[in-house]
């Protein structure tokens, strides 16, 4: 059940995120929001698009990307998200260790291109990150950075970090951890989002700064200042190259780990600000 204020804080993102403009309405969209992006020379990972089953003849042509992500292209709920890893000609396997075949993924792919308000599927490569960020990890997964900006500064972040729980996935939907970050790139105990600074390790991250942080909240900021919105989130992430790159972004963030502490202020800072 939503708690009181959460849903407070939702209806009022939502009134201040009107009236749609074009930029804002690409956020709908992911393939189409990435190709923006790249248009304004932003690093995005390598998308592929499908939307009906009659491009399954296209779909083979993946077969040799050694890492890719499959999901829907116009949603946000964090389901029907699979990362698979390139085992052998006939075999891949998911972040998870489950094993599947090609024809297997090749379901997953035709399904999704039917759900979702037909928006399609987006097969996605995947993101290695450098080993700088194996000190989270424990070489088990990626991480995902989601900063909140408020018009185009950093009101805070999240570093979402998979662990076993849940099976290699950076989402906190699939229990992954999330550690929160201040507007400098410091992890610091919160009272903002329901979340800690340990994960599975048990290993307290107060005081860790975020690595490359300079060049992540540079490029988030250069790709905020593109959209004319008060609030919203941005994924980030560190390429194996130090490159960052853009994984996508919401117009309404999920707003449901939010503390009663947390919405107050951040509706009483919605309001300050122009």
């Amino acid at each position: 059940m939503t708690r009181p204020l959460v849903s407070l804080l939702r209806k009022y993102v939502n009134i201040i995120q009107r009236p749609d403009n074009d930029e804002g309405n690409l956020f709908y969209n992911k393939y189409k929001f990435k190709k923006f992006l790249e248009m304004n020379n932003i690093r995005v990972p390598k998308t592929y698009l499908f939307l009906t089953k009659i491009e399954e003849f296209k779909i083979d042509e993946l077969k040799d990307i050694p890492c890719f992500v499959v999901k829907p292209n116009m949603a946000s709920c964090g389901f029907d998200v699979y990362n698979f890893i390139k085992i052998n000609q006939e075999s891949y396997m998911e972040i998870s260790g489950r094993r599947h075949d090609w024809i297997f993924i090749k379901e997953k792919i035709k399904k999704i291109t039917t759900m979702y308000n037909s928006g399609g599927c987006l097969i996605e490569e995947t993101i290695k990150n450098p080993k700088e960020f194996d000190i989270f990890t424990m070489g088990f997964g990626i991480i995902d950075l989601r900063l909140y900006m408020l018009n185009d500064e950093i009101l805070y972040g999240k570093l979402r970090v998979p662990n076993h729980e849940s099976e290699g996935y950076a989402n906190t939907g699939r229990k992954a951890d999330a550690l929160f970050v201040n507007k400098d790139g410091i992890i610091v105990p919160d009272d903002i989002f329901n979340n800690t600074t340990t994960i599975c390790s048990k290993r307290d991250f107060k005081g860790v700064k975020v690595p490359f942080w300079k060049e992540l909240s540079e490029t988030s900021i250069y790709t905020a200042k593109l959209f004319k919105l008060k609030f919203h989130s941005i994924d980030i992430s560190m390429n194996e190259n130090y490159e960052p790159c853009i994984m996508e972004s919401e117009k309404i963030p999920y707003l449901g780990h939010y503390t009663d502490k947390g919405c107050i202020e951040l509706i009483n800072l919605l309001n300050q600000t122009k």
